[in-house]
């Protein structure tokens, strides 16, 4: 399986070449896309080191912003570093390339992951800390969500997280492909090396945890994937699990068009095989008459 990567690869490619630059590092203007109609973009001047890069949400702005999306980035980048956003966009940080890192432009390059963490960093804390609230809700695409919500386990003890996706398929095909990659998930579990691993479970119905909540409704497009967090994942762990987590919905989107196009290809491969068969199966033209060269008409006897 290939894991999608936390940070956006031109971001990180275009920021690499100026670490350490002592005079601008521009002119640099540069609008990138990314995943779930996001919008990035970067921006440096020919006489500073400064780097601003920005970032456009389409879905869930408001949900982020209440959950505390602006604090959190101050703590990764720093109170000075978060500034007011460029026009057109949500959140702008800065970076100095003087003094930059490779840290440092990984962090610039992880701006969507820094935004959209900060509801996870918050439902875990109060799971920590034993504190159950109503369900996070954060709208990623039209008509899809992503639920967090501390839970109770049935056997009593330490609280849960649980973690649902609500996908919406455009395809019936997406849909029946993403019923068998989710049961590879829950089997997968079965492996010893994996007894630790969050449980994984895909329904066509609305989780009991989240009946109620605003947006999660069951129709025939859509999906629910759950995820249950265990307390050694949400505290020990917790920076990887959120960055394994966030783009579950692309990563599964992406695995499913790769199969789809995999499958497409042997599809041509085999036809392109029957055609040849048929091919060598055609019976060879009978030969005409053939003439000597004189004119005669040329008779085998």
């Amino acid at each position: 399986m290939i894991l999608l990567e936390d940070s956006h690869k031109m971001v990180r490619e275009l920021l690499l070449p100026k670490i350490g630059a002592k005079g601008g590092a521009g002119p640099l203007a540069v609008t990138l896309a990314d995943f779930d109609d996001i919008t990035l973009a970067v921006h440096a001047d020919s006489e500073s080191p400064i780097v601003f890069v920005s970032i456009k949400f389409k879905y869930g702005l408001a949900e982020l912003t209440e959950h505390g999306a602006e604090s959190h980035l101050k703590k990764v980048f720093g109170d000075g570093n978060v500034v007011a956003a460029k026009e057109g966009f949500d959140f702008t940080v800065k970076g100095d390339m003087s003094t930059a890192t490779e840290k440092t432009v990984e962090d610039l390059a992880s701006l969507k992951r820094h935004v959209m963490s900060a509801p996870f960093y918050s439902c875990f804390e109060k799971a920590a800390k034993g504190e159950t609230s109503d369900a996070y809700v954060i709208p990623i695409r039209q008509g899809e969500y992503i639920y967090l919500k501390p839970v109770k386990p049935s056997g009593g003890g330490e609280l849960n997280v649980a973690i649902t996706f609500r996908i919406a398929f455009q395809e019936r095909t997406d849909l029946a492909m993403a019923e068998v990659f989710m049961k590879e998930f829950s089997e997968a579990r079965r492996d010893p090396q994996l007894s630790q691993s969050p449980s994984v479970t895909y329904t066509k119905d609305v989780p009991s945890d989240f009946t109620g909540v605003p947006g999660c409704k069951s129709d025939k497009n859509s999906g629910f994937v759950r995820f249950t967090l265990f307390k050694r994942h949400y505290t020990d762990k917790k920076d990887s699990v959120i960055s394994n987590i966030h783009s579950f919905r692309n990563y599964l989107l992406y695995h499913i068009k790769c199969s789809k196009a995999y499958m497409h290809m042997r599809m041509r491969k085999r036809v392109a095989n029957w055609l040849q068969i048929l091919n060598r199966a055609k019976p060879d033209k009978e030969a005409g008459e053939k003439k000597t060269a004189s004119g005669r008409t040329f008779v085998r006897k």
